[in-house]
């Protein structure tokens, strides 16, 4: 069960930060010093997102991937990646895999998983209700201004378009501990033949166990473990 349990860093620059509902980042403590503690931990597979670099016009710290990627483990990174040289970057400093959220259109997946593999492209699809509906895409890694689009139409053409994995985020459970969405992903898993990646909202290992039964093929989880005091506790386990 472990070994399908992605461990999520969210960060601004070289601060890792937490969220709650992808609203007021706080910060918890040096990117570096959590990067540490997951490996002293033996961390398997780390999502490395920096939840403003696309806001800023930037691209997430490329020393920290290369660092990270020394390490040996599975660095899958996304933040700011809005073209081929942001892409190339990110994988000749030893990234795994890159997430695509802002920039990932059905155009933009194509290109990217006939470059450099469809296994190595995520396109991540943030979902949130809005009047009873799921809608998809956060514009700029914001909940603030939301394109409301139709995510089950969203989820489907990125994965037509060769997008490795699907990564559904969930705003309304992001850093409340909750529990999944399992409506969110029940509901879109469906209309793809990618395998989903569910992420926000896990408290405690039932949740974990439970996914799969909805759709899901991995799994991703931050506040769960990770918590104020820059400790990640993994008796949750």
């Amino acid at each position: 069960m472990v070994q399908d349990l992605f461990f999520v860093i969210t960060a601004i620059k070289d601060q890792a930060v937490i969220t709650s509902r992808f609203k007021d980042p706080k910060p918890i403590g040096k990117l570096e010093d959590v990067i540490n503690l997951a490996i002293d931990k033996d961390v398997k597979q780390i999502v490395l997102l920096d939840v403003r670099a696309s806001l800023e016009n930037r691209l997430i710290n490329i020393d920290m991937i290369r660092a990270v990627s020394k390490t040996g483990i599975e660095l899958i990174v996304g933040g700011g990646i809005s073209s081929y040289q942001d892409m190339d970057a990110c994988f000749s400093c030893g990234a795994s895999k890159i997430v695509l959220n802002t920039f990932a259109t059905p155009e933009n997946i194509k290109i990217a998983s006939d470059e450099f593999g469809a296994n190595n492209i995520v396109a991540a699809v943030d979902v949130k209700k809005y009047k009873g509906f799921i809608s998809g895409r956060v514009l700029s890694g914001t909940a603030n201004h939301p394109i409301h689009v139709n995510a089950k139409d969203l989820v489907r053409e990125l994965s037509w378009a060769g997008a490795g994995n699907i990564m559904i985020t969930s705003i309304d459970h992001d850093g409340q501990r909750s529990g999944y969405d399992l409506e969110a992903l029940s509901e879109l898993s469906q209309y793809v033949t990618t395998p989903v990646i569910i992420n926000g909202g896990a408290s405690c290992v039932d949740d974990i166990e439970t996914v799969e039964h909805y759709g899901a093929a991995y799994m991703a989880t931050r506040s769960m473990f990770l918590s104020d005091n820059l400790s990640i506790d993994w008796l949750s386990i």
